[in-house]
């Protein structure tokens, strides 16, 4: 399975929404790729202070390049 979660800058929403996910596949054992991607983003762009601190919290160790920009799109299909 692969969830990507959209918003507009990939700063706050959709990376802190992919963090949780995250957390929750592997304390499962699920199989599932989680992403996320900003409508107006740009690639490289650092995580909001805030989303960071609930992610660190929540004992997500955030890596220093894990979002992206715009999601592309091929086929019909969205692919990151």
């Amino acid at each position: 399975m692969r969830i990507l979660f959209v918003c507009t800058g990939n700063t706050c929403r959709s990376p802190l929404a992919e963090g949780l996910l995250r957390i929750k596949v592997q304390k499962e054992g699920l199989a599932a790729e989680v992403r996320s991607a900003g409508v107006s983003a740009f690639t490289g762009g650092d995580i909001s202070a805030n989303s960071a601190s609930i992610l660190q919290e929540a004992g997500f160790r955030i890596p220093s390049v894990l979002w992206l920009s715009k999601p592309q799109k091929s086929n019909g299909q969205i692919s990151y």
